[in-house]
């Protein structure tokens, strides 16, 4: 392949996960907390879900929500969450181009969710909760370093997020995101003990 061409995708690609990583930090500074991971098993439930999403109030319902991001983990525990009749709950997307949806809601997936001590802040946003700016294209910088014999080059940019406190065009006083905190469920691996 084009080395050039490689290298531009990388950047690029670098670039875009710069800018998602600060959305997602200021996502998870939201002051909108649903700590559910002490109670029972501490996974994602319903029920807990629910509750998040309440912690809002009459200043936003499933309607207003654009999306849900959650860890590989919790995305694993999800897709085995049922209703009563057997049903997944966690819907898988009809073409490669869609997201899987809980409860109409677009689910993306992102080991970037912060984790502490085992305890996954999974994200539930509002429309228009999240922006950010940037100053343009960014500046990529070459160099050569000649002791080391190696070409260094270097991306720069700046670039700010924002969690609006008021996402529904300056109404109301909650943050457009709510944080969700989980556990997840260790996968089981069964072991063939014959032979292959």
């Amino acid at each position: 392949a084009d080395p050039d061409a490689e290298y531009a995708k990388q950047f690029a690609t670098a670039y875009q996960r710069r800018i998602d990583k600060g959305l997602l930090t200021k996502a998870a500074a939201s002051t909108l907390q649903m700590d559910i991971s002490a109670v029972g098993s501490g996974i994602v439930t319903w029920d807990g879900f629910c509750d998040a999403i309440a912690l809002w109030g009459d200043e936003g319902g499933i309607e207003d929500v654009a999306l849900m991001v959650v860890h590989s983990k919790v995305m694993n525990d999800m897709y085995k969450l049922k209703d009563a009749t057997g049903r997944p709950l966690l819907l898988d997307p009809p073409t490669a181009a869609a997201m899987a949806t809980f409860r109409g809601i677009p689910v993306k997936m992102s080991d970037r969710v912060a984790v502490a001590a085992s305890v996954y802040s999974n994200l539930i946003i509002k429309r228009n909760a999240l922006a950010a700016w940037v100053n343009g294209e960014p500046d990529v910088l070459e160099d050569v370093d000649v002791l080391a014999n190696t070409r260094v080059t270097a991306i720069h940019t700046l670039h700010v997020e924002h969690l609006y406190k008021r996402p529904a065009a300056g109404v109301g006083t909650k943050p457009g995101c709510v944080v969700l905190k989980t556990k997840a469920k260790a996968a089981t691996v069964a072991v063939n003990a014959g032979n292959d």
